[in-house]
């Protein structure tokens, strides 16, 4: 009988030892879930800021796009002007060069 109750405490001590093992291994589980839940929290805020960044991102590059059509437009029309001042001083040099040439013209004696 003694043999028996010592089998019996022997068993009784196992499954104490495993519902030990068992709640450590509850105690971790509930650690990693928390910690996927903390995991799943922060990218979700990251998500979100990201999503904002973009936002205001892209409303500086319609402000800076509006900026630089509103700088092109003056830039473009002095261009022209630039491109037309040195057309007609293009034209005006010939004129000029003609001219001279038909003054030593003039001046030849045959």
């Amino acid at each position: 009988m003694r043999d028996v109750l010592d089998v019996v405490h022997g068993t009784n001590k196992r499954i104490d030892g495993l519902h030990d093992r068992a709640d450590e291994t509850n105690q971790r589980v509930d650690s990693v879930v928390t910690g996927q839940q903390r995991l799943s929290k922060q990218m979700t805020e990251l998500h979100d800021s990201m999503h904002d960044l973009r936002g205001v991102t892209n409303e500086r590059l319609h402000a800076m796009e509006a900026d630089i059509n509103t700088i092109k437009r003056p830039l473009t029309l002095l261009a022209s002007g630039w491109t037309k001042v040195v057309a007609v001083s293009g034209a005006a040099a010939a004129v000029s060069g003609f001219l001279v040439k038909l003054e030593v013209w003039r001046f030849l004696p045959f």
